[in-house]
């Protein structure tokens, strides 16, 4: 919506999204959770981690989340990830293609690469 009604405030700089995680790993037997951000951040993970004695779960969406997890990893402004929103030729696209479907969104790694 800001893209249309409110574009000069994009093309300023203004306009934000926190990025939530896409996994949480916790090792078996530990209390220690890890946050991970991309498929990549989980592949690297794994190299010096057990995949079989680590417990993971995969992030659809926010509502999957505890509040205390939600504030933890995206909104706390200590920890958080934030990514600018601007006007790249790639994002037009992928909204455009989105609006004329309506389907189902595509997963969230697609939107980490904007």
């Amino acid at each position: 919506m800001h893209h249309r009604y409110q574009r000069e405030l994009v093309e300023q700089g203004y306009i934000y999204i926190a990025c939530p995680p896409l996994y949480k790993v916790t090792p078996k037997g530990s209390k220690k959770e890890t946050y991970l951000y991309d498929q990549a951040q989980l592949d690297t993970y794994f190299t010096t981690h057990n995949q079989e004695n680590t417990l993971m779960q995969r992030f659809k969406g926010l509502g999957e989340m505890m509040p205390t997890q939600l504030w933890d990893t995206t909104m706390n402004p200590d920890t958080r990830i934030l990514k600018q929103v601007n006007f790249s030729i790639g994002m037009c696209h992928i909204c455009i293609v989105l609006l004329l479907r309506s389907v189902h969104l595509m997963s969230p790694e697609v939107w980490y690469k904007f």
